[in-house]
């Protein structure tokens, strides 16, 4: 059953309706996902095909579990964090690896949802001054609002291919509709990240320095593909944080069900 927060008249949907899709990729979502988009020269975003190629073909077809994809240095593949980690909700951080996650990071704001269906969480992208010294994972006040863990898995009767899954939830404590942030332990010149997605059609992504320093934001389309490729020149990324994108009259949730990182 969808909530609806506040009271909007029918008009003021179909207006927010028509200002969002704007924004959205739908019926444009290949001829951008067959481009290499590159941010302020700062970070590159790049699907990756079944076979660990860029995606260049117009039909593709991605499965989040695939054995192919992101093997190397999984946090959310381990055996140990699979087998041992408790699942349900996380109340500070959740640490896998050497990929520590959270809601949002120390001194990020979140914009204040419309009482329309479909809200989520919408970060604010830079700090405020006394917070930019260090990147710190800040969890919600809200216990009930924080990520939410728990296994996906590839054969769910007989529990194998499984990965932690892990989910943000937004302002009504629905899984899926909230931020995810990932601060590494050693900063990263690339990563890769399985996502799993329900409705959303955009993700988007904000990326930092081991200072705070704040490297840009790219949207990254999970309509065509759920692997992408997250690379820089140098290597300085020592976090970054998610938030989905959607219909207004939709919920849009995602998840991450694999990070790759170089150890």
């Amino acid at each position: 059953m969808l909530l609806l927060h506040g009271a909007v008249c029918t008009e003021e949907i179909k207006s927010l309706k028509r200002h969002r899709k704007k924004n959205l990729r739908e019926g444009n979502s290949v001829k951008i996902l067959n481009n290499t988009r590159v941010l302020l020269n700062s970070v590159t975003v790049t699907p990756v095909t079944e076979s660990g190629d860029m995606a260049v073909e117009n039909d593709i077809d991605v499965q989040a579990l695939s054995s192919s994809l992101c093997t190397m240095n999984n946090v959310l593949e381990n055996d140990d964090v699979v087998n041992n980690v408790p699942l349900g909700i996380v109340s500070d951080t959740f640490k896998a690896g050497s990929v520590t996650f959270s809601e949002k990071f120390a001194g990020m704001g979140l914009k204040t949802p419309l009482g329309v269906f479909g809200i989520q969480d919408e970060l604010i992208p830079k700090f405020t001054e006394d917070t930019r010294a260090a990147l710190k994972l800040q969890s919600n006040l809200w216990f009930s609002q924080n990520i939410y863990t728990d296994l996906y898995c590839g054969n769910e009767i007989l529990r194998k291919q499984c990965t932690v899954r892990i989910l943000g939830r937004g302002p009504a404590g629905d899984k899926g509709s909230g931020s995810i942030s990932a601060f590494f332990k050693n900063d990263q010149k690339s990563f890769e990240i399985k996502f799993w997605s329900h409705g959303a059609t955009d993700l988007v992504a904000l990326f930092y320095k081991r200072t705070g320093e704040y490297l840009g934001t790219e949207d990254v389309d999970v309509v065509n593909n759920l692997h992408y490729s997250f690379k820089r020149d140098e290597r300085d990324i020592a976090g970054v944080a998610i938030y989905p994108k959607g219909e207004v009259d939709r919920w849009h949730k995602f998840g991450i069900t694999g990070i790759c990182i170089d150890e």
